[in-house]
């Protein structure tokens, strides 16, 4: 389990790791492009995209649309179940 001190650090270096909260995400990264939840023998999974302005004049930033890039872009997926990170995926 991680500490309050490790997220909080992680927010500030944008470095999201599983196992920390959902609301670190998007402390760091802001809300995400796009939800989906994910309903199988008796679990539910929620899966958010996050999309990062890898070139152009935002880069490093995080937005909800490629187009608000004005650059190139990628994604990153997190899995979350209860409120926690479990799967983290880059979609490049």
């Amino acid at each position: 389990m991680t500490t309050y001190y490790e997220e909080r650090e992680a927010v500030e270096t944008k470095d999201i790791q599983v196992g920390f909260k959902e609301f670190a995400a998007h402390m760091a990264w802001g809300l995400p492009a796009s939800e989906r939840e994910v309903e199988s023998r008796g679990r539910v999974v929620e899966y958010q995209t996050f999309i990062r302005c890898t070139s152009g004049p935002k880069i490093g930033q995080y937005v909800r649309t490629n187009v608000d890039c004005d650059g190139t872009s990628s994604e990153v997926e997190i899995a979350v179940e209860a409120g926690i990170i479990t799967e983290l995926k880059f979609l490049d």
